[in-house]
């Protein structure tokens, strides 16, 4: 995936990298600061996007709180052969410039319905890390609801922010914190045990006053968003997720191509041109196997630039727009009423001859 293809509402900062920390076996912290006094206005929840000396990107969410100094906090777990990781262990260090785009993202702060309303996150791996960055600042304006965060892994090495977070429940009695390990995980492991949306399901059976923050893979977040909803009662507008696949590989397709169907596409770099498009996959995948677009959150409705704008007439055919990729357009710069996201829309043989435009590139 490379920074040619952002968007144009996708802001681009140069940074200077502080430090690079370890936090656990293999998650490190990076910190950021705004070189020229330029820096990213960024809402709890939301992540960036880093981009690598070849122009290739990484998604990352935002740690910590917004800092009046403008700095950034990122928790980054390193691969034997990531290409990311191999820099961060031998090649970058204090002092470096780092690029990053954004911010993206929507699944930031609500307001809880009441006081007495329970606030649940749940996280697997650095998924931890957006609800830091909420829990912190909720608790930095004296939130008083309720608030339980699970954690899921596989061994007590996993949670790489248990003594921060126990010490949080130390000076805040509304908060809890429980560490979950999997069915699979260390077989010494004494304390809780099982899928994280399980243990919080069986702990809370009634959730239609709650809200719900939940991040890391997306089995985990589907899985939850089923649980919590279908079982608990949790109101689906309560829900708010974002959930990331591996940056190392785009999510592979599970449909099978039989037919194709032709459309017509609109671009600043391009111009007008006809395209003949595999039917069953989404059209997100055909632009950017195309190499037309991002698509950075590979499908999960989180970033934003996967959005096309259609004509009238072809915006009439496509399925209703649901809410959850409704309030991400509503958040994006310069999104009009025939807007959609691309993940959304499913390439059938009944979409045959619509028409749409990509928004201005970054060329």
């Amino acid at each position: 995936m490379n920074a040619s293809l952002l968007p144009s509402f996708a802001r681009t900062f140069n940074t200077a990298l502080l430090a690079v920390e370890p936090l656990g076996e293999t998650v490190v912290r990076l910190r950021l600061a705004p070189e020229s006094g330029r820096s990213m206005s960024y809402r709890e929840g939301q992540f960036l996007t880093v981009e690598l000396p070849d122009g290739d990107l990484r998604s990352y969410s935002m740690a910590a709180p917004v800092r009046d100094d403008g700095t950034l906090e990122l928790h980054i777990r390193l691969y034997p052969n990531g290409k990311f990781s191999s820099l961060l262990r031998n090649q970058l260090g204090a002092g470096d410039s780092l690029k990053v785009h954004g911010p993206f993202g929507d699944c930031t702060w609500q307001v809880p319905p009441s006081v007495q309303a329970p606030i649940l996150m749940l996280a697997t791996g650095t998924g931890i890390a957006p609800l830091n960055a909420l829990l912190e600042a909720a608790l930095r304006v004296d939130c008083a609801n309720p608030i339980w965060v699970y954690w899921g892994g596989l061994k007590a090495d996993d949670f790489y922010l248990a003594g921060h977070f126990n010490t949080l429940t130390r000076w805040h009695r509304n908060l809890r914190f429980i560490p979950v390990v999997a069915p699979d995980g260390d077989p010494n492991w004494t304390g809780e045990r099982g899928y994280v949306q399980d243990v919080a399901a069986r702990r809370h059976p009634d959730l239609d006053d709650a809200c719900v923050y939940v991040c890391g893979a997306p089995a985990m977040v589907s899985a939850a968003r089923t649980r919590l909803i279908e079982d608990r009662r949790l109101p689906a507008q309560n829900f708010h997720a974002d959930a990331f696949a591996s940056s190392a590989a785009p999510p592979a397709d599970p449909f099978k191509a039989a037919t194709a169907i032709s459309v017509s596409l609109s671009s600043t770099h391009d111009g007008r041109r006809e395209m003949d498009l595999p039917s069953g996959q989404s059209l997100m995948v055909s632009l950017r196997d195309a190499g037309l677009i991002q698509g950075i959150c590979g499908g999960n409705q989180s970033c934003g630039t996967c959005r096309v704008t259609l004509d009238p007439a072809s915006f009439s055919r496509l399925k209703p727009i649901e809410r959850t990729e409704r309030r991400l357009l509503q958040a994006l710069e310069e999104c009009g009423p025939y807007d959609r996201l691309s993940c959304q829309i499913r390439v059938e043989a009944d979409l045959d001859g619509i028409s749409f435009a990509l928004p201005d590139q970054k060329w």
